[in-house]
């Protein structure tokens, strides 16, 4: 055999290897998506909902003045050292008083909101997480985790709300989701109550 003979028989060698990874890969994504989770189940076991809450679990009206809005919202199964939960308010500082808090779940994921004092030189963040992957929540001053009604459930399932009227005293406090593994993925933020 000719060494142009040779390169001939090794590109098309290389070329028919080429075409089997790709058709080899195609049939691994067509088995993967067949094996996906049945209609009706969506991540970590959690049904699917639509992120769109238009009108979807409105809280009662109330003659509290003061609200607070809360998003919680996660980056599904990525795991990587980045932050991939998140937990934000607005507004970021409050008077003291009854406040109507609203939380509302744009993750993929189940969620809950707790309210907890921070001490003198804590910062949001620093809590100790224990071994079943939450923190301790003594002192806790409320708590919205009813899913599409006020108070204390199960959580807040995607796409979803919850609310509660707490009243706050002046001082720092730490908005927190406390299910396994969500307050050390980053799901925590500082609230500020001042004084009237």
């Amino acid at each position: 055999m000719t060494s142009g003979q040779n390169d001939t028989l090794h590109r098309g060698f290389s070329r028919g290897v080429g075409i089997g990874l790709v058709v080899a890969l195609s049939g691994l994504l067509l088995v993967g998506f067949s094996f996906a989770p049945r209609p009706g189940i969506g991540m970590m076991g959690q049904s699917p909902r639509s992120w769109s809450t238009n009108g979807v679990c409105t809280p009662p009206s109330n003659s509290v003045k003061q609200s607070l809005d809360v998003t919680v919202s996660d980056m599904g199964m990525m795991m990587n050292r980045a932050r991939r939960m998140v937990l934000s308010a607005s507004p970021s500082t409050l008077v003291s008083g009854k406040v109507n808090i609203l939380v509302t779940n744009f993750g993929m994921r189940t969620h809950e909101v707790v309210i907890l004092p921070l001490a003198n030189g804590q910062s949001a963040g620093q809590r100790i997480v224990g071994t079943d992957g939450k923190v301790d929540e003594t002192g806790s001053v409320g708590e919205v985790s009813n899913n599409c009604n006020a108070g204390v459930g199960e959580g807040i399932l995607p796409g979803s709300r919850g609310w509660a009227t707490v009243d706050l005293a002046p001082g720092r406090y730490e908005l927190i989701c406390n299910l396994p593994g969500h307050y050390a993925a980053g799901m925590y933020y500082e609230l500020q109550v001042k004084s009237l």
